[in-house]
């Protein structure tokens, strides 16, 4: 009976080795994908993301400044008469 019990927890480990390797195998594939997906996500934030709305800000910038500019400009031609 104690040999019938022992080939079964051997091929219950072993059934659990495969099961925890398998399965592994798939978390490492997974994890290495997550992150991957991670570092592409920041990559791409810095490289294009982050630029483009500089440029849009810069552009909303230079519009308001020349707008500034063209409101100073009509100013000093008032002329205030006394």
């Amino acid at each position: 009976m104690e040999t019938n019990e022992m080939v079964m927890n051997e091929e219950v480990i072993g059934a659990t080795e495969e099961v925890a390797t398998s399965n592994a195998g798939k978390a490492v594939k997974k994890a290495a994908l997550i992150g991957g997906m991670i570092i592409v996500g920041n990559v791409i934030r810095k490289k294009v993301i982050k630029p483009v709305i500089a440029k849009f800000k810069a552009r909303k910038k230079a519009k308001a400044d020349a707008e500034f500019e063209e409101i100073v400009a009509d100013c000093e031609n008032i002329v205030v008469e006394e």
